[in-house]
């Protein structure tokens, strides 16, 4: 492994730190069209990373990318928390309309 390798693999760290940034920008402001393509571009990245073998480290590269792991982590967790009432708030309507159906299908339409 050559050492041009670190660098990218480090790139590719904060390149996935500012999607999630974005993802959660996103996510706050629920603009759910704009987090799923983020989150996509985020899944290429991954894969991207996933494909290259990592190379050894510095520790001050191993400290940055654990620095870049956490903010991402930290964002998961509050997009997850941006994102659960709205997901709950889908299944109640998806629930409902369910229900509706049903009971029109039950009781049809009598005038």
């Amino acid at each position: 492994m050559t050492a041009d390798m670190e660098p990218d693999a480090l790139r590719a760290y904060e390149a996935m730190a500012e999607v999630s940034g974005r993802m959660l920008g996103a996510a706050r402001e629920s603009d759910w069209d704009r987090f799923i393509a983020e989150e996509k571009r985020c899944r290429e990245l991954v894969a991207e990373l996933q494909a290259r073998a990592e190379a050894n480290l510095s520790a001050a590269e191993r400290a940055r990318k654990f620095v870049l792991l956490r903010k991402m982590l930290a964002d998961d967790a509050e997009i997850r928390n941006l994102a659960d009432p709205w997901m709950q708030h889908l299944q109640d309507m998806l629930a409902s309309s369910g229900n509706n159906r049903r009971l029109g299908e039950s009781y049809g339409n009598q005038p």
